[in-house]
C-alpha cells in the first residue's frame, strides 16, 4: 500500500538532473534496529525520503535475514517515488566501520581472515560491482580511524563515500576534518550524512540527509550516482547543494586549467540566507551570501592546479551545513612548504599570550608562509615527538596562513610543552608528510626564541629579537650611545661594589663560550668580566664593541660588572678585529692582568684533571679549562712545553694549593704545545730570546 504522505518532489538541477534525498546506514531488528526490513523502508518512505539502505551489522545477522533484507528493499522499490537498498556494515571496534552496498555476499568480523581491516579491504578490491562508505570515523587525530586512513590502493577503487555527519539528536557528529584528511590522503570519497538509525524513526529522527544527483530515481541510478560520488551531505532535510564544472558533476576528474570554472548549485524550498563556500582542499578560495532565492547557480573562476580537490560548504542562517563532493584535477599536487620559523620554550618574565598569566602557557610555535598563496592549514598537525611528549595538536577548521604569513600557536590551546633541556618540534600536513621539523638541545634563555635566520628559510639562532608575529630580524641596537658618564674599564674596577658603572669595551669572550651567563671585554686600560644576571642571553661575537651598564660587583674575588636586562646593552656596534693578546710571563697572572687577554708559555711543572701548571722561571700559573668550552685537556708530561692564550680570572675560594689568579683559555687552539727548546727555565722567552717557531709574536 502507498504510505500516507508522497513523495516529496525532487530538487531540479541543472542539464536535466535531479536531487534525491534519503539515509544510506540504517538498522533493523537484524541488527540493532527496532523494526524489520519492510517496516523501515516503509516508514522512510512516509517521513519524506526518496531511498534507505538497511545496512545490519554483519556479524549480528545471518543468510536468511540477508537474502530476507534484498526481498524487502525490492518490494519497498517503486522507481521515481522509492528506493529499497540492501547493505551491511562490517564493523572493527579498534580500526572502524564501512557500510557496502550492490554486493551478493557479505563477511563479518567473526571470519577469521575479515576481522582487520586489512582482510576487509582485500576481500572488497575482489567485489566487481561494490560500493563502500568510511562510517563515523574515530578515532585520534581529530576522528579519523581506519589506521589514521592509511591509503590502500586496491580498495580505493571500492571506497567511494565518507559519512561527514552522522547520527541524531545528541548524538549526532560531524566529522569535516576527517573528510578532509581522507581525501587529503588520497582516497576518492564522495560526501553523505546519514541517521545510522537504531529507532523505529527512519526518516523523523533527524533531518540530515544523504543527497544524489540522478537523472530518475531507480536503484540502478542510485548505485550509479554512489558509484560516482555524486553526493552531497546535508543537515537539512530539502536543501539541495551541488559542485560541477560545466556538465561535469562532482566526483569527476578534471584537466588542470590555469582558469577553471566551477559552479555551486543549490535548492530550498524554503527560501532560507544561505552563505557558500567554495575550497581548494583546505583553502577557502571563495564565498558568497543570497537569501530570497529557492535556487541559484554560482560561478567562479579558479586555478585548476594540478593534484587538487575541490568542494563547497554551504551554512543556512540556522546553522544547517551541506558538504557536496569533490571535483578532482589530474596529477600530483605540489606540497606546501610551511615552515616552523620561531619556538619560544621558556617563558618566565612575559606574558606572550596575554591571558594576564605568565606560565608555561606562555610557550609558542610561530608558522611561516613563503609562498604567495594563502594556505588552509586544516587538519595539518603540530607534534612534540619527544619520548613521552605531549599528544599531537590539530590545527582547526577554517584556519589559513596568509601568503608570507605568520601564526603563532600558544601552549595554551595546542598543549605542546616544550622542554628546557631539548625537543621537537614537528609540522605534519593534512596527509600525515612532514612539511618541517626542528630540534634543539637547550633552551635559548628566559623568555627568549630559537629564530631562523632567513624566514622560512636557512639555519637557526637564539640571538635574534623575539617576534611573535612578526619577520625575524637580529638585535637592533641603541641608535645612540648612552647618557650616563662613561668609565675606562680601569675606573669601573677601582669603584666601590654596587656602584653602577658604564663601560666601552670589545668583546674578548663572548657568550656561550663560558657559559650563557657569560662574557669579558677590554679596552685600553684593562679588561673585566661581564655577567648577565637574569637573562642569559645577548648578541655578541668576538671582536663586537659595547656599551654596558651594570653594577660593579667582586664575584670570590673577581671583580665584575652585572647586567640585568637586555637593555643594559646600550650600544652594540657590529664585529671589529679581535683584540690580539698580550704577552705576559706566567708569574703575571695576577690582579694587575685580571680580565685581560693574555698570552704566556712556559714547561708544564704539574697537572690536575681540568688543568695544567706552567711556569717560565717567573713563578707557577694554573691554566684551567672550563668544561662549558668543549676543551679536551691535552695529555701532558712534566718538562714539556705549552704555549697558553686565555684570560685571566679569580677564584678565591679554591683550595690554597691551587692558587687564586688562574688563565682560562676558550677554544682548542689557544693550547698550543711548543717545541722542546723552549729556553731554559729564568731565561728570557720574548723580546730578543729565540721565538719557537709557529708562534704569532
Amino acid at each position: 500500500p502507498e504510505p500516507p504522505n508522497p513523495s516529496p518532489p525532487p530538487a531540479p538541477l541543472p542539464g536535466g538532473m535531479q536531487g534525491y534525498w534519503g539515509s544510506i546506514h540504517s538498522h533493523s531488528t537484524y541488527s540493532d534496529g527496532s523494526g524489520p526490513p519492510r517496516y523501515a523502508f516503509a516508514v522512510a518512505r512516509a517521513n519524506g525520503m526518496h531511498f534507505l539502505a538497511i545496512t545490519d551489522h554483519s556479524h549480528r545477522f545471518n543468510d536468511f535475514q540477508w537474502a530476507d533484507i534484498l526481498t524487502q528493499a525490492q518490494a519497498a522499490t517503486v522507481e521515481g517515488a522509492f528506493v529499497g537498498l540492501r547493505g551491511f556494515e562490517w564493523t572493527s571496534l579498534e580500526q572502524g566501520h564501512c557500510s557496502v552496498f550492490a554486493t551478493d555476499a557479505y563477511i563479518s568480523r567473526n571470519d577469521p581472515p575479515y576481522h582487520a581491516l586489512a582482510g576487509f579491504y582485500a576481500w572488497l578490491a575482489t567485489q566487481s560491482e561494490a560500493i563502500a562508505q568510511f562510517n563515523h570515523p574515530f578515532g585520534p587525530p581529530e576522528d579519523t580511524g581506519f589506521d589514521g586512513f592509511a591509503y590502500d590502493a586496491a580498495a580505493a577503487q571500492k571506497m567511494a563515500l565518507l559519512e561527514v555527519g552522522n547520527g541524531s539528536g545528541a548524538g549526532y557528529r560531524t566529522f569535516e576534518m576527517a573528510y578532509l584528511r581522507a581525501l587529503a590522503i588520497g582516497w576518492r570519497v564522495g560526501a553523505t550524512n546519514n541517521g545510522d538509525t537504531e529507532t523505529p524513526d527512519w526518516g523523523l529522527d533527524t533531518p540530515h540527509r544523504t543527497g544524489i544527483v540522478a537523472p530518475v530515481l531507480t536503484r540502478d541510478e542510485l548505485l550509479a550516482a554512489l558509484r560516482a560520488r555524486r553526493t552531497f551531505a546535508t543537515e537539512d532535510s530539502n536543501l539541495a547543494l551541488t559542485l560541477r564544472s560545466g556538465d561535469q558533476w562532482m566526483g569527476s576528474t578534471l584537466a588542470p586549467s590555469a582558469a577553471l570554472a566551477l559552479s555551486v548549485d543549490f535548492y530550498d524550498p524554503d527560501s532560507e540566507a544561505i552563505t557558500l563556500e567554495l575550497f581548494d582542499r583546505s583553502t577557502l578560495v571563495a564565498a558568497t551570501s543570497v537569501s530570497g532565492l529557492i535556487s541559484h547557480t554560482w560561478t567562479v573562476n579558479v586555478p585548476g592546479a594540478a593534484g587538487h580537490f575541490y568542494f563547497a560548504r554551504a551554512t543556512q542562517a540556522d546553522g544547517d551545513r551541506a558538504y557536496t563532493s569533490p571535483l578532482w584535477t589530474e596529477g600530483t599536487a605540489a606540497p606546501e612548504a610551511i615552515a616552523i620559523n620561531e619556538v619560544l620554550p621558556r617563558p618566565k618574565y612575559e606574558d606572550w599570550n596575554g591571558d594576564s598569566r605568565i606560565n608555561s602557557d606562555d610557550e609558542w610555535i610561530e608558522l611561516y608562509n613563503p609562498g604567495d598563496k594563502d594556505v588552509g592549514l586544516d587538519g595539518w598537525q603540530l607534534d612534540d615527538v619527544r619520548d613521552g611528549g605531549s599528544a599531537p595538536y590539530v590545527i582547526p577548521f577554517g584556519t589559513v596562513i596568509q601568503a608570507r604569513g605568520f601564526l603563532v600557536f600558544f601552549k595554551r590551546e595546542t598543549g605542546l610543552a616544550l622542554n628546557d633541556d631539548g625537543d621537537w618540534v614537528h609540522l605534519l600536513r593534512l596527509d600525515s608528510s612532514q612539511a618541517d621539523a626542528f630540534s634543539y638541545t637547550h633552551s635559548p634563555g628566559d623568555d627568549r626564541s630559537w629564530s631562523r635566520v632567513v624566514d622560512g628559510n636557512g639555519g637557526w639562532t637564539k640571538f635574534y629579537e623575539v617576534t611573535p608575529g612578526k619577520p625575524n630580524r637580529p638585535p637592533r641596537p641603541e641608535p645612540t650611545p648612552t647618557p650616563f658618564p662613561l668609565f675606562t674599564i680601569a675606573e669601573a674596577r677601582r669603584q666601590p661594589s654596587g656602584t653602577t658603572v658604564t663601560v666601552r669595551g670589545q668583546v674578548t669572550v663572548p657568550p656561550p663560550v663560558f657559559g650563557e651567563k657569560t662574557l669579558y671585554i677590554q679596552d685600553s686600560t684593562g679588561g673585566i668580566l661581564i655577567y648577565i644576571s637574569r637573562n642569559d642571553y645577548l648578541p655578541l661575537a668576538e671582536g663586537d664593541w659595547v656599551v654596558l651598564r651594570g653594577e660593579a660587583y667582586d664575584y670570590y674575588g673577581e671583580r665584575e660588572v652585572r647586567i640585568y636586562r637586555e637593555s643594559d646593552l646600550l650600544l652594540h656596534q657590529g664585529a671589529g678585529e679581535p683584540l690580539q693578546p698580550t704577552v705576559i710571563r706566567t708569574g703575571q697572572v695576577d690582579e694587575n692582568h685580571e680580565g685581560l687577554l693574555v698570552m704566556v708559555a712556559g714547561r708544564v711543572v704539574g697537572y690536575e684533571r681540568y688543568a695544567i701548571h706552567l711556569d717560565d722561571g717567573s713563578g707557577l700559573v694554573r691554566v684551567y679549562i672550563k668544561q662549558e668550552t668543549g676543551i679536551e685537556k691535552p695529555w701532558v708530561e712534566e718538562g714539556q712545553t705549552f704555549s697558553v692564550v686565555g684570560l685571566v680570572s679569580q677564584y678565591a675560594k679554591e683550595k690554597p694549593y691551587e692558587g687564586g689568579y688562574r688563565l682560562l683559555p676558550r677554544y682548542p687552539s689557544d693550547l698550543l704545545q711548543l717545541p722542546a727548546y723552549l729556553p731554559e727555565t729564568g731565561t728570557v722567552l720574548y723580546g730578543r730570546a729565540p721565538v719557537p717557531p709557529g708562534l704569532p709574536w
